[in-house]
């Protein structure tokens, strides 16, 4: 007869009352989730692309989940100010870092000494928009009037090298450096970036015939519709619906090319799972509402994710991005 040892009978069952009674209080909070108001910590200035949605979505939250969400902006070193504020919180859900694609994949790749580490510090909760970008030349600029395709850029690069600048806004290895230097390097062609401040800094360059190129953001729209930009191509796999005439880079020769703008939702590391859910489900649904949706489209297409799906994109991004600045031999400024 096996013989029961009583003192080890007792602490496996202490052990097993434990976990079922943590795992109970765990789902008992993420049910009662929120209980309090939430701050969400945006990295960027108030409105901003990114700060505007946030307002939206956390107006919508504020309707579907109860309680109060209010936008927090914490801006400076890159994003690294918010990104410290978020991690060192409680990791409870009721502070939010909303990020995007320079903060998690850009600058980590380019500064290895950063006080921040994305999967160490971050729990991924989803996407909320995607923008991708449109290669524009101004009509009236006399060195890219007759240009009208991306094969017709490649052909005039190639012969007169070094003649046609871009510019990029923001800190060294920016997305749209990104996006000119991947295409230079795929064309065979040499460009000249010119680096700017702001979006719209190199947007006003553009007009005044300063840059020959640029990788605009929706906010070129107008000038595209009245005539002094041309479109020749946009940076994502899919077209976009507000240009949806204009060709993807993919589709001129640059196959898998794929280069934007992107926000997203992260928790502290160590949120409880149940919480991180149900974050990302209720921001899904939100998202999903078609009036909501149309509010969103001025920052981009709306695209949410559950967690996993986010950590996979961020890991694909990542690569990416890391591959880019490797072969342009981009270094941190």
């Amino acid at each position: 007869m096996a013989f029961r040892n009583p003192r080890r009978s007792f602490i496996l069952g202490a052990v097993s009352a434990a976990a079922m009674m943590s795992a109970g209080v765990r789902a008992q909070s993420a049910s009662a989730y929120p209980s309090r108001p939430v701050r969400l910590v945006v990295a960027f200035a108030p409105g901003g692309p990114i700060d505007l949605a946030t307002r939206v979505v956390a107006e919508q939250l504020t309707k579907k989940l109860g309680q109060t969400f209010v936008v927090e902006n914490r801006t400076g070193a890159n994003g690294a100010i918010a990104a410290d504020h978020v991690r060192m919180t409680d990791a409870d859900g009721y502070t939010v870092l909303i990020s995007n694609a320079s903060m998690i994949t850009i600058t980590p790749t380019l500064k290895k000494d950063l006080s921040y580490n994305v999967e160490r510090d971050f729990e991924p909760v989803t996407r909320i928009a995607s923008s991708a970008m449109v290669l524009v030349v101004n009509t009236e600029d006399p060195a890219t009037k007759d240009i009208h395709s991306v094969k017709d850029l490649v052909e005039a690069a190639k012969r007169e090298p070094g003649k046609f600048s871009y510019g990029s806004a923001g800190a060294n290895g920016n997305v749209q450096q990104l996006a000119f230097e991947l295409f230079a390097i795929e064309a065979g062609i040499s460009l000249l970036s010119v680096p700017y401040k702001g979006s719209s800094e190199v947007q006003m360059a553009l007009l005044s015939q300063t840059l020959s190129l640029s990788f605009d953001t929706l906010t070129a729209i107008p000038y595209i519709e009245s005539g002094r930009f041309r479109p020749l191509a946009v940076s994502s796999l899919e077209r976009m619906p507000q240009l949806p005439d204009v060709p993807t880079m993919d589709e001129v020769g640059f196959p898998g090319f794929n280069m934007g703008f992107w926000s997203g939702v992260f928790m502290p590391k160590g949120t409880p799972e149940a919480i991180v859910n149900k974050m990302s489900q209720a921001i899904g649904e939100i998202c999903a509402d078609p009036a909501v949706r149309e509010r969103l489209a001025p920052y981009g297409t709306v695209v949410t994710s559950t967690p996993a799906e986010f950590r996979d994109y961020i890991k694909t991004e990542t690569t990416l991005v890391s591959d880019v600045i490797r072969r342009a031999k981009i270094e941190a400024a």
